[in-house]
C-alpha cells in the first residue's frame, strides 16, 4: 500500500541543496510557511525583472511545492522548461513533482530528457529510479540506482532507493545492507531508518523492526507512517496495546490513514472490545467505500457479536467489490451454512461459495475444507460432509486449538445433523 510514500520521502530529503539563505530545496532545514513564503515573493521578484528566468521561477516552484501548492509548483516548473529547455534541473524538478502526484509515465518522460542533456546527473538518475520504484518497476529502478552509485558511491539517496527497491522485492538482506550503509554515511537519514526498519518487518524480525522506527520517530515524531509501522510491529510482538496506542496516534496525526482504523480495529476485535472494532472499521468504510478488507473485517466483528444480519450485508458487498477475496468468500459460506438464524441461513449459495473458496486454494487449506463440509450438512449431504471434514482434520496445518471443536462437528455429520453456531 505503500511502496511509492517511501521513495518520495527519500527524494524529498536529498533534492539538491543550494547555497542562498533564501533557497527552499534543503528540506533538513527547519523553515517554517512564513519563512518559506518570504522566499517565494523574493524569487518572485526576480521573475517580475525577467519573466523568463528559468533558475528563479525553478526556485519559486520548489518553495511552493514545500507549502504543498503544487499547481502552482508545477506552472513555474514548466515555465522554466519553456524559459530554458536546454537546463536538466528543471526537468528534474517538474518530474520530481509529477511523481509526487502518482504522474510517473510524465515523471518518467522528464528524467529521461533530464539524462540525456546532463547524462552524469546522479541527481536525474536517482530520481528516475524512485519514480520507477514508486510505479512498481523495481527491478528497472535498481539498474538506475546502480547507475547513480558508480557516479557517487556515497550517495545516501542512491543507497536508500535501491535498499527500498531491494526490499519491495524480498532481498532482504542486501536491502539492509543498503541501509546500513546510507546510516554509516549519515546517521540522522531518517528514511533509511524507516526502510531499515520496514525490511526487517517484511523478514518478521519486529524487535530490529520496533528498534528503527523508534529511531525514525525520535527524529521525524510527528509523522504517522512511522507511528504505524512502529504500531503493527509491537503488536506482532504481542504488545497489542502498545501497538494500538501507536495506531490511534497515527490517526491522530493522519485522520484519513485507512489502514490505521482498519488495523486498530482488527487489535481491537481479537482483544474483545467489538464496540470499538466496529467503530474504527466504519470509519475506514466512510473514508473508502470501496475498500473491500474494511467490509470484511466489520463484517466478521458483526458476527461476533451475533449480528448475523449485518453481517451478511457486510461480508456480501466485502466480496462484490473484491471477488478475489477468499477470507470474504469462506466467511460469508460459514455464516449462511451455520447462523441459528433460518433467516440467514442458505445451503445451496453457501455451497457454491464455500467451493469455490476450496478451489481457489487447491482443496489444501483446512479451514476452507471445513466450511466446505459445513455447507455440505446444510445441504443435507451428511456422508459428503463427513468425509471433507476428516480431509480438513487430516491435513497438517489443521489449528491445533480448533481440533476438538472439528471433531464434535465431524460427529454431528456422522449422525445425520447440521452444525449451527450460538
Amino acid at each position: 500500500m505503500r511502496g511509492a510514500g517511501l521513495f518520495l520521502l527519500a527524494a524529498a530529503a536529498c533534492a539538491s541543496a543550494q547555497s542562498p539563505a533564501d533557497s527552499c530545496r534543503d528540506t533538513r532545514a527547519a523553515r517554517q510557511p512564513e519563512d518559506l513564503e518570504r522566499s517565494a515573493e523574493r524569487h518572485a521578484q526576480a521573475i517580475m525583472l525577467d519573466p523568463r528566468n528559468a533558475r528563479a521561477l525553478l526556485e519559486r516552484g520548489v518553495c511552493l511545492e514545500r507549502l504543498a501548492r503544487y499547481e502552482a509548483a508545477l506552472s513555474d516548473f514548466n515555465a522554466a522548461v519553456v524559459a530554458d529547455p536546454n537546463l536538466a534541473q528543471a526537468r528534474i524538478d517538474r518530474a520530481r513533482l509529477s511523481a509526487r502526484l502518482g504522474r510517473f509515465d510524465n515523471a518518467l518522460g522528464d528524467y529521461d530528457e533530464a539524462v540525456r542533456l546532463d547524462p552524469g546527473s546522479v541527481d536525474a538518475r536517482i530520481g528516475r529510479g524512485e519514480a520507477l520504484a514508486a510505479a512498481r518497476r523495481h527491478r528497472e529502478a535498481l539498474e538506475e540506482f546502480n547507475a547513480a552509485l558508480r557516479a557517487a558511491p556515497r550517495s545516501v539517496a542512491a543507497l536508500q532507493g535501491r535498499g527500498s527497491s531491494h526490499a519491495m522485492l524480498d532481498e532482504i538482506e542486501p536491502a539492509v545492507r543498503d541501509f546500513d550503509a546510507a546510516l554509516s554515511i549519515d546517521a540522522a537519514f531518517a528514511p533509511a531508518l524507516l526502510g531499515r526498519g520496514e525490511a526487517h518487518a517484511r523478514a518478521g524480525r519486529h524487535a530490529e523492526a520496533v528498534r528503527d522506527y523508534t529511531a525514525f520517530l525520535a527524529l521525524r515524531p510527528t509523522d504517522a507512517y512511522g507511528r504505524f509501522r512502529r504500531g503493527m510491529s509491537l503488536a506482532r510482538l504481542g504488545e497489542a496495546q502498545k501497538g494500538i496506542e501507536d495506531l490511534g496516534e497515527a490517526i491522530r496525526l493522519e485522520p484519513r490513514m485507512i489502514s490505521a482504523y482498519v488495523e486498530r480495529g482488527r487489535l481491537l476485535a481479537r482483544g474483545g472490545d467489538a464496540e470499538r472494532a466496529i467503530s474504527d472499521f466504519s470509519e475506514a468504510i466512510a473514508l473508502a467505500p470501496k475498500y473491500a478488507p474494511a467490509w470484511r473485517f466489520r463484517g466478521m466483528a458483526l458476527y461476533r457479536q451475533g449480528q448475523h444480519e449485518r453481517a451478511l450485508a457486510d461480508l456480501a458487498q466485502a466480496l462484490n467489490l473484491d471477488a478475489k477475496d477468499v477470507i470474504a468468500r469462506n466467511e460469508l459460506a460459514w455464516l449462511l451454512a451455520t447462523s441459528p438464524r433460518s433467516g440467514v441461513r442458505d445451503g445451496k449459495l453457501a455451497l457454491d461459495l464455500a467451493r469455490t473458496a476450496a478451489e481457489q486454494s487447491g482443496w489444501k487449506n483446512p479451514g476452507l475444507l471445513d466450511t466446505y463440509a459445513a455447507a455440505l450438512a446444510e445441504t443435507g449431504s451428511f456422508a459428503e460432509a463427513a468425509k471433507w471434514q476428516q480431509q480438513a482434520l487430516d491435513l497438517p496445518d489443521f489449528p491445533k486449538d480448533a481440533r476438538e471443536q472439528a471433531l464434535r462437528r465431524l460427529e454431528l455429520y456422522k449422525a445425520g445433523r447440521p452444525f449451527r453456531t450460538e
